[in-house]
């Protein structure tokens, strides 16, 4: 099966949104700011700064871990600016999504041999197509790596 543009950003896009709608449901309110829910109300797509990849886990659950992490940037004031990363599992399938880094396609530059093979780009847009499923599968103790790659704390529960 081929998945096309549309196809791609189309999943991109509900990844994304339902990672804004699962954060809403944080204790104590999300941490996401009011200006990124409008931003994507208004384009209802993931920001520029997003790398979004989709891949296939023998281990099938439904799962959501979302953590923040101190970026190198900072603005006026001296704060440092927080990107994320935030991993969605919905039985086989898993969305692995980077965000506010200020590294473009920062998963091709974490893991470009899974490129193409076992994890597929969805976000942002590059290729015209791409082949679905992927070649290879990541066990769960591989999801569990990448939702924890940037410190996380994230475990299946047995």
């Amino acid at each position: 099966m081929t998945l096309f543009k549309k196809q791609r950003r189309d999943l991109a896009s509900w990844a994304y949104k339902t990672m804004l709608m699962l954060e809403c449901t944080r204790p104590g309110g999300p941490r996401i700011t009011p200006e990124e829910f409008r931003r994507f109300r208004r384009s209802a797509e993931p920001l520029p700064g997003c790398s979004i990849v989709l891949g296939v886990t023998d281990f099938p659950v439904l799962a959501f871990h979302r953590h923040l992490v101190p970026g190198p940037r900072r603005v006026d004031d001296g704060a440092p600016l927080q990107g994320y990363g935030a991993l969605l599992v919905a039985g086989h399938l898993f969305f692995h999504i980077l965000g506010d880094f200020p590294v473009p396609n920062l998963h091709q530059a974490l893991a470009p041999a899974m490129i193409g093979r076992s994890l597929e780009v969805i976000w942002p847009l590059e290729s015209a197509s791409m082949k679905w499923p992927p070649d290879g599968f990541h066990t769960k103790e591989a999801v569990v790596e990448a939702a924890n790659m940037f410190g996380g704390s994230f475990k299946f529960l047995d």
